[in-house]
């Protein structure tokens, strides 16, 4: 049985409406753009796109349910020290540590989420918080390389582009 994220999730990939909020519709924090395409209630989807060779850093965002759905380029996504490239829907739940590494392509994705707690939807990163305590996505936790103060082993460029080879799952677009 799906839950109303799921269903949200299909619906919205099915129909794509947009409806984005008349403030502040786009944000730019250091090496990624965001823009909400769709705002109604407690759902929200946003799409980012992230300038190559850029690690975003393990993170939760404690108010938020979502699937992180690739669009393009090339993206390592990890959640929960799991790594997902295989372009399929990743459920990331509030308590979910997740971040990825983006290759020379940069890349896409839209994060389809449903705010919780009362909480109302804004741009995702006002809701965050990282292994190395900062509250806010901004452009200090966005790094190109190796991240310290993540206790995810799997936190810098080599390991991610290891991870993906091994397995011959990167994700480049074609």
């Amino acid at each position: 049985m799906k839950d109303d994220l799921e269903e949200f999730l299909v619906w919205w990939l099915e129909h794509k409406p947009t409806c984005p909020p008349i403030t502040k519709p786009i944000i730019h924090e250091g090496d990624t753009c965001g823009v909400v395409l769709y705002r109604q209630g407690h759902f929200q989807v946003e799409l980012f796109i992230v300038k190559p060779n850029v690690e975003i850093v393990q993170h939760i965002h404690p108010n938020v349910d979502s699937f992180e759905v690739h669009l393009a380029g090339d993206i390592n996504f990890y959640c929960n020290g799991t790594l997902f490239n295989d372009g399929k829907p990743v459920r990331v739940k509030p308590e979910s540590w997740h971040g990825g590494f983006f290759g020379p392509q940069g890349g896409s994705f839209l994060s389809v989420q449903k705010w919780l707690n009362g909480v109302e939807p804004t741009f995702v990163g006002d809701d965050w918080k990282a292994h190395d305590g900062s509250v806010n996505y901004n452009a200090s936790t966005l790094t190109k390389g190796k991240q310290d103060g993540c206790t995810n082993e799997k936190t810098n460029e080599e390991t991610y582009e290891k991870d993906a080879n091994e397995k011959g799952q990167v994700l480049n677009g074609n």
